[in-house]
């Protein structure tokens, strides 16, 4: 046999062997069922899985032949299950909790952009930055580490434990001013008929990432394109604007 026919006959086996392999990973993969969980709540995700996460969710693993879904739990314990392998990953979380969660990675292209801003039933009130609030009361959300971190100097901080209570302060006139996430904040208002006012623009806005757990560490560049491909085709904004409550967006 001449050295051409066996160097064939080999090209000809590791074609077949490749064929094989990336029928069997096809395979695999169509069959996969991932849960990711949020610790966010509407309009992000709502109680039967969907709202803007679970829509989004949906929309790219499909593409990716792989059906997964969202699960609301509480913020600590969804951080914990994603790092546990419990759940494939977590959505959304700021840049560097891989740095404290070592089984996560996060997928780079942002999810969302949250943006934090003022409400208040008097739209007279100016607010440009951090030093701004000095002359109000303030209601925040115990635990929100960027208001807590930031307003310091205002004339009274009061903390509250839930969205419901926040806008409550307002409406119970506590607090001139309440601090919150935007989108989020307009879906209280609207759901509490608060008819409070979005006061300037966001104090600060953050990008907010997928995180995936280690085991799904081959997803995450499939995961990656699907999101830029879904921003460049419009399909993100159509979800976004179905989702997130577009007669009140910024």
């Amino acid at each position: 046999m001449s050295l051409s026919t066996i160097a064939c006959a080999i090209n000809k086996y590791m074609a077949a062997i490749l064929i094989g392999y990336v029928v069997l990973v096809s395979s695999a993969q169509a069959g996969t069922k991932l849960t990711l969980n949020s610790g966010t709540a509407e309009p992000f995700i709502t109680e039967d899985g969907g709202g803007f996460y679970g829509e989004v969710v949906k929309e790219i693993f499909s593409r990716l032949d792989i059906d997964a879904k969202v699960i609301r739990l509480p913020s600590s314990r969804s951080i914990l299950n994603a790092n546990q392998g419990i759940d494939a990953g977590v959505i959304a979380r700021t840049k560097g909790f891989e740095k404290k969660y070592a089984n996560l990675i996060r997928v780079p292209s942002a999810i969302v952009k949250f943006k934090f801003v003022a409400y208040s039933l008097d739209e007279t009130i100016k607010v440009t930055d951090w030093d701004s609030f000095a002359p109000y009361s303030v209601g925040i959300i115990r635990g929100w580490r960027i208001y807590e971190k930031n307003i310091r100097n205002a004339k009274q901080i009061t903390k509250v434990n839930n969205a419901d209570q926040l806008f409550k302060l307002l409406l119970n006139g506590r607090s001139d001013l309440v601090l919150f996430e935007y989108y989020r904040g307009s879906w209280w208002n609207k759901h509490l008929n608060a008819k409070a006012y979005l006061i300037g623009s966001p104090i600060a806005e953050k990008e907010m990432f997928i995180y995936m757990h280690k085991k799904h560490a081959a997803l995450v560049p499939e995961i990656t394109r699907v999101i830029e491909q879904m921003k460049q085709d419009g399909t993100y904004e159509k979800i976004k604007d179905k989702t997130l409550m577009v007669d009140m967006k910024q």
